[in-house]
């Protein structure tokens, strides 16, 4: 309309160029045109270090940019499927126009709720301290983002020497887990880690969600096969006996868990027969336990005290 400008679609406009500057000043940056815009603003190339007289690019993500007085973000249908189907990690930029500040989330949580739920039909993101460590998100829960991994204001790009390499590196650690992640959910797994703003994250562990149809097994069979064939040939190639006896114990355990669940003792006070096939499984057990007593004993410790 001739004469006239939305003053939110104006404020919205200004904070999404304050964003692109604050990001050109540390990482290559490939705007989105407006009318190529379906909800990634920039695409973001990170740099570092190569010699005396140039960069090199390295890792490259999506960057949403928002006004810091955005609170959350709503997906529905549609859009969820195509959040889920982005194949670079996905970051979301806050940006206070007053502080000339940004702040910079990367979405490790939307991996997990793609595992428990991808077929949900609505999504919220928010931006806060993120989930526990050692708690399943709920189907519809709310994905909280957690802390921002690196934030900078204008003053900070002219003040602040290191500033570009450390956020290289601390991006670049966050983008390596979130790619892993979106390679691993197919299976059903996640990594899960920790972070503070402007340092490296840690990976304490990962969540595995047991999928709820037997269909699922043709589907993961068909992406670990691919690996798992060459893998096995590589152990053989170099005569890699560790390997190839802890993939044949991973096997047999899942068989005899299947065994014992199949096969009833003939009364409360005998025991389940044992296949000579699985005593290779009985004796490593026994082994392991004893490792582990031994390494209590070496520190002296037990359950339930420190060191």
């Amino acid at each position: 309309m001739p004469a006239f400008k939305g003053k939110n679609l104006r404020s919205g406009d200004l904070a999404e160029q304050l964003g692109t500057l604050l990001l050109q000043n540390l990482a290559l940056v490939a705007p989105v045109p407006r009318t190529e815009d379906v909800g990634v603003d920039v695409v973001a190339t990170l740099l570092e270090d190569f010699d005396n007289r140039r960069f090199k690019a390295t890792n490259s993500f999506y960057v949403q940019i928002k006004s810091s007085s955005v609170d959350s973000i709503e997906y529905k249908n549609e859009e969820i499927e195509w959040l889920f189907a982005l194949e670079l990690p996905f970051f979301i930029a806050r940006v206070n126009k007053c502080q000339l500040r940004i702040e910079l989330y990367c979405c490790h949580a939307l991996h997990e709720a793609f595992v428990v739920n991808q077929g949900r039909k609505t999504l919220r993101i928010e931006f806060g301290n993120g989930s526990k460590a050692d708690e399943i998100m709920a189907p519809d829960a709310v994905v909280n983002v957690g802390p921002p991994v690196f934030s900078w204001s204008m003053d900070d790009v002219d003040k602040v020497t290191d500033l570009r390499s450390k956020f290289s590196a601390v991006c670049k650690a966050h983008i390596e887990v979130a790619k892993l992640s979106m390679e691993l959910r197919r299976v059903g797994r996640v990594e899960t880690l920790i972070w503070k703003e402007k340092e490296m994250p840690v990976v304490m562990g990962f969540r595995s969600i047991d999928p709820h149809t037997r269909e699922k097994i043709q589907d993961i069979s068909n992406i670990a096969i691919p690996y798992l064939v060459p893998f096995l040939d590589l152990c053989v190639r170099y005569e890699d006996d560790y390997w190839l006896d802890e993939i044949l114990r991973l096997t047999q355990e899942r068989r005899l868990l299947l065994y014992t669940s199949r096969t009833k003792p003939e009364s409360p006070d005998t025991e389940v027969p044992m296949p000579e096939e699985f005593q290779f499984i009985l004796k490593r057990r026994a082994e392991d336990a004893v490792i582990i007593e031994r390494y209590l004993k070496e520190h002296e410790i037990k359950f339930g005290e420190k060191e």
